[in-house]
């Protein structure tokens, strides 16, 4: 089992449903003492069937509703979503897809918030060098990535790493 995997399971975050979260959004409650996530996506389609595309999307919708709970302080709903959103995009998409890589950002960024930073870190660091070798930072929202990493380098006191994987940074994008 994978250690995300077993983050997952083993968090608040695992109790909570990722389909009901997205339909009492929408009604404007959100009840985060639900079962266990579903098989159903958010958008209605089971996993099994979801072509490239519509994990992308399905991916997509769960990462934007997570970001809005982080901005609310709502940690176990927006942990829920982003972990949905990186189990459909690493099974259907592939572990190195720019989903991938933007759901492993977005959810060291909650673990960043929750000063959980063993974990913040451990997932920035898989999403930076995926970030770095296979996307040599070209799409926008990789750069954001790399850039949260540092300044998280800087809020734990490593100011040495950050300036290091600042000037790595700063030559790959200037190629």
């Amino acid at each position: 089992m994978k250690i995300w995997e077993r983050k997952f399971r083993d968090t608040p975050a695992g109790t909570v449903d990722a389909k009901t979260l997205l339909g009492n959004f929408s009604k404007g409650s959100v009840n985060s003492s639900q079962t266990e996530m579903t098989s159903q996506g958010l958008l209605g389609v089971p996993e099994a069937l979801m072509g490239e595309e519509q994990a992308k999307e399905e991916a997509t919708v769960a990462t934007r509703l997570a970001s809005s709970f982080i901005e609310q302080g709502k940690y176990t709903e927006a942990e829920t979503l982003l972990w949905y959103a990186l189990k459909i995009s690493e099974k259907t998409l592939g572990k190195e897809d720019l989903a991938t890589v933007y759901c492993l950002g977005n959810l060291a960024r909650l673990y960043q918030a929750q000063k959980q930073f063993v974990f913040a870190e451990f997932l920035y660091e898989r999403a930076q060098q995926i970030a770095t070798v296979k996307y040599k930072l070209v799409p926008k929202g990789t750069k954001q990535i790399v850039e949260n990493y540092i300044q998280f380098l800087k809020e734990t006191g490593r100011e040495h790493h950050a300036a290091e994987l600042k000037r790595h940074f700063d030559v790959l994008r200037n190629l």
